[in-house]
């Protein structure tokens, strides 16, 4: 999708100006009508390129050479999976997975980055394959005996995978045509659809991370179900999520300190994050009627969406809460 005029890339509407691209060139724009903050103008990129490009350390913009440093902690992450499971949306996600989808089953994870939710699906039984824009990862998910495909998720083969669920954690935000990507997974495999989502930048918040080349769209629970529904799915259910280890905030010097420590030691992380993990599950419950305040520990949006074509009742968020429990 190539912008020429301000267009909101759920509805289409021109919105109103909300702040300039930190870097310049650009700016954010507030659509109303679906409560969405996007990119103006988009230009066309390839991702296979720059995803590529920032995981080999050479795109520097919006902090992308973040990337490479993930990939170098690859090894690490994948001898304790709770270093990429760090979120409860991936909890809540497996939970649904088994207690709805059949061992054998295919699940396709679109965005599989370091490959963390593949292995804990394998390790359940589960054939996992993923889709991801960056050939560092595919070929790394490749060597470890995952079925990957590089490229966006318009290129995949047809019948390359018959999946009974599709995944994607934190990646809407970085898809410049977010209807049509949408659409894609619906049209092509019909199937329930789980989608995470940290919380959203502001206004106030935002970081020289929330901007292109690397994020498109800020996201709020309202826009996420315009989209799908735009999409063609039948059903969405949103339900809010309690912050990961890694969401806490903390002065950057302070945070890059801890983080540091953290990863020399990993075991020392995997011992803290569940009692951490505890304590913001405990807070964001015990503030939940209360949004100000709340809004400190919530971590993002977990969202079950399903096509029309699905058969069968999909069951809600908060029963698979239950069973988890």
């Amino acid at each position: 999708m190539v912008t020429t005029q301000p267009m909101c890339h759920i509805c289409g509407s021109e919105g109103e100006p909300l702040l300039p691209w930190a870097s310049g060139g650009g700016e954010m724009r507030h659509c109303s009508t679906c409560d969405f903050v996007f990119a103006w103008p988009v230009e066309e990129i390839d991702p296979v390129e720059v995803y590529t490009q920032a995981y080999e350390g050479h795109e520097t913009r919006t902090q992308m050479d973040d990337y490479a440093r993930r990939i170098s902690r690859r090894d690490v992450v994948a001898e304790h999976e709770s270093l990429g499971l760090w979120s409860p949306a991936h909890h809540d996600t497996l939970a649904w997975i088994e207690a709805n989808v059949p061992k054998g089953a295919t699940v396709m994870e679109v965005g599989c980055g370091l490959g963390a939710f593949l292995r804990a699906l394998r390790d359940r039984g589960y054939n996992a394959v993923g889709i991801d824009v960056a050939k560092p990862v595919v070929e790394a998910a490749q060597r470890e005996g995952f079925q990957a495909w590089c490229g966006t998720i318009d290129t995949v083969p047809e019948g390359w995978a018959q999946p009974a669920v599709i995944v994607s954690f934190f990646v809407i935000h970085h898809i410049q045509d977010p209807v049509a990507f949408l659409s894609t997974i619906r049209t092509r495999w019909g199937v329930p659809l789980i989608i995470a989502y940290n919380r959203a930048p502001t206004k106030e918040t935002f970081d020289t991370n929330n901007f292109p080349p690397r994020c498109w769209g800020w996201w709020s629970e309202k826009a996420l179900g315009r989209a799908l529904a735009r999409a063609g799915f039948a059903r969405v259910e949103i339900s809010t999520q309690a912050k990961g280890l890694p969401q806490i905030f903390l002065p950057p010097k302070l945070h890059d300190f801890v983080s540091s420590v953290l990863w020399r030691w990993p075991k020392l992380r995997v011992m803290v994050q569940p009692f951490v993990e505890k304590l913001l599950s405990a807070g964001f419950k015990l503030l939940r009627p209360i949004p100000r305040l709340r809004r400190s520990f919530e971590g993002g949006l977990l969202i079950i969406a399903t096509p029309a074509e699905t058969n069968g009742r999909v069951p809600a968020l908060e029963e698979v809460k239950e069973v988890r429990a």
